[in-house]
């Protein structure tokens, strides 16, 4: 699912209505539209333009249905979907917010910033590292201390490594050192992390 957040005035939400049905098919997953609550004070006017038609009405649908066994979101046909997802409609999304350059740019031209990701979105990985892999089940942070060392931008591929420093015997504790690196290497995120396990019946 891709989340389309507009500026606050009429061509940007116009703009931003008509791009998320392109967006919807060119990677076949749905899309949605948020407007912020400054959006209930707007003003302005917006260039209108003609309605396209789709390929297939739905009386056309009706009246020649297609039914394929493969699309009903059961298992097995379902992991196919997830692969799916993953091999054609994520890359496809991506193309077309790259291509179309619905991620907008403000400030310096010269800037090799741009759109950045929230540190709670990059450290979501350690999340995921922790409950699952190391320590696993029924693990918690108790106490993060991270450093965000560069910016993580939309696209790129980031690495999470846990390093168990310190395991207590007498309590459930496990101090890891974390670290978070991009596909060049460059270390975004360093640090470490204080986790308590609690056993899973």
């Amino acid at each position: 699912m891709w989340l389309l957040d507009p500026r606050p005035n009429l061509p940007s939400i116009v703009g931003a209505v008509e791009q998320g049905f392109e967006l919807s098919e060119a990677s076949n997953t749905p899309v949605m539209l948020q407007l912020r609550i400054r959006s209930c004070h707007m003003t302005g006017e917006f260039v209108a333009k003609d309605n396209i038609a789709p390929p297939m009405t739905v009386a056309e649908a009706a009246a020649r249905p297609v039914r394929d066994s493969d699309r009903v979101v059961v298992p097995p046909a379902n992991f196919l979907h997830e692969i799916e997802k993953a091999e054609k409609r994520w890359p496809a999304g991506l193309a077309f917010v790259r291509d179309n350059k619905l991620n907008e740019w403000f400030g310096p031209g010269e800037s090799d910033i741009g759109i950045i990701v929230q540190g709670g979105v990059t450290t979501g990985l350690l999340n995921a590292v922790v409950a699952e892999d190391l320590p696993g089940p029924g693990s918690v942070f108790l106490h993060v201390d991270w450093s965000f060392k560069a910016p993580v931008r939309p696209g790129d591929e980031i690495t999470a490594e846990v390093e168990v420093l310190e395991a207590r015997e007498d309590k459930p504790l496990t101090k890891l050192r974390t670290t978070i690196t991009n596909q060049a290497g460059t270390v975004v995120l360093d640090g470490s992390a204080l986790v308590w396990t609690e056993p899973l019946d």
